[in-house]
């Protein structure tokens, strides 16, 4: 066998008829891997339209709520001193100021998706080269470097709700303040262990591709997990996108994007159940 079908420190060959390579190089270049980037990639779009469209509508809210309060300041002025007086108009520079701090701030909330797109594609594209054994180890890192913010960003979130709901529950002696702050506590915490769960299926297809074995594969009942939660995700994100479009009427994007997203979810849990397949086909030999 030629040496250069062996990479440094690898004891499995890495070549085209390495089982286990060929099945994440089958998954990686299939129709519905690409569909499920396709469709991710979409609802990203879409989001960044939404989060133009939602600053503006918020940003009208706001200067609704402005006016409200004016008119009701000048009201109250003239019944107890006889004279108009309260707020004057918004400047025109803060509302500006303000309306591009929401644009920014959405635009970077919508990073790790575009990395997230960024790595898909570059696995898919990998993948369809004849030369190359598997897909570049480079696509998986990149999402691994997203799902790890992820789990470190979103930590403190049901932390914090769960030590102001004891707080509060114990001030005001009213335990039902508790009990819900526990149940979203307890859901963001879900959310987190998923995204665990991802970054342990990505770790270990990477893990194959640089080793060639399977070895490092993540166990059945995670991958069984990510793929459960990715159907929830999708009829939630369906549901949740049909009821803020019809009370949205100004964001026309919400319902392309969450529609997109649960597709992508699907897709991406038919993606899974085929690596699983494949997975088990290579082990069997």
């Amino acid at each position: 066998m030629d040496c250069s079908e062996l990479r440094p420190n690898s004891p499995v060959p890495q070549t085209p008829d390495n089982p286990v390579l060929r099945a994440i190089k089958d998954v990686a270049r299939s129709v519905r891997f690409l569909a499920a980037a396709l469709t991710f990639t979409l609802s990203s779009l879409f989001a960044l339209i939404v989060a133009f469209q939602l600053s503006d509508f918020l940003l009208d809210t706001l200067v609704e709520l402005w006016e409200s309060l004016r008119e009701g300041l000048a009201s109250f002025s003239v019944l107890l001193f006889g004279a108009s007086s309260g707020l004057g108009a918004p400047a025109f520079g803060v509302i500006d100021a303000l309306q591009r701090a929401v644009q920014a701030f959405a635009v970077l909330q919508l990073v790790p998706a575009v990395l997230i797109c960024a790595g898909l594609w570059f696995i898919y594209i990998s993948a369809m080269s004849k030369k190359a054994p598997a897909p570049h180890p480079a696509g998986f890192s990149l999402i691994k470097g997203v799902v790890i913010y992820k789990i470190g960003n979103g930590f403190a979130f049901p932390v914090a709700i769960f030590v102001v709901g004891l707080v509060s529950s114990i001030a005001s002696e009213d335990w039902s303040i508790f009990g819900a702050a526990l149940f979203c506590a307890l859901l963001l915490f879900v959310r987190l262990f998923f995204y665990y769960a991802v970054l342990r299926i990505v770790s270990a297809v990477k893990g194959s591709i640089t080793t060639g074995s399977s070895s490092g594969t993540a166990s059945g009942g995670i991958t069984i997990f990510v793929i459960v939660m990715n159907y929830i995700i999708a009829i939630s994100s369906l549901f949740v996108g049909l009821w803020m479009a019809g009370r949205m009427l100004a964001v026309n994007s919400l319902i392309w994007a969450m529609i997109l997203f649960a597709i992508s979810m699907v897709l991406f849990s038919l993606v899974l159940s085929k690596h699983k397949k494949g997975m088990l086909r290579s082990a069997n030999g």
